[in-house]
């Protein structure tokens, strides 16, 4: 009898506790269809994070402001100084990787040197 009241608490628990979820995942504006986020096999729901999307809009802004190629050093400086300093252990590094995997939007015109390809084509046209 023991066991089972044990185990009729727990569920009721979990029951409480997916509720909970639920309703803090909406007030987080966490949604998204079960396909998109959740694992079939755990039911663990993962977010992607976007902040190499994110740095690289701040530093297409940058770049289409400034209207030059600008080096990464360069680039993280500036940005510190618009108030959007990138966060990272190595932020010259950061900024380069997250450039260079981006090559429809921004051209290397140098050694750790990025303009935007719009830019380039301003230049040469």
């Amino acid at each position: 009898m023991q066991a089972r009241r044990e185990l009729q608490d727990l569920l009721n628990r979990a029951e409480r506790l997916k509720d909970w979820i639920a309703a803090t995942e909406k007030l987080c504006g966490r949604r998204g269809s079960a396909n998109d986020n959740e694992t079939e096999t755990t039911g663990i729901v993962r977010f992607r994070r976007t902040k190499a999307a994110v740095l690289a809009g701040q530093v297409a802004t940058l770049l289409k402001d400034i209207g030059r190629p600008m080096h990464v050093s360069e680039i993280v400086e500036q940005l510190a100084k618009r108030g959007q300093p990138v966060t990272a252990k190595n932020p010259a590094a950061t900024v380069a990787v997250a450039l260079g995997r981006r090559r429809d939007q921004f051209i290397k015109t140098g050694p750790n040197t990025f303009d935007l390809v719009n830019n380039e084509m301003k230049v040469a046209g």
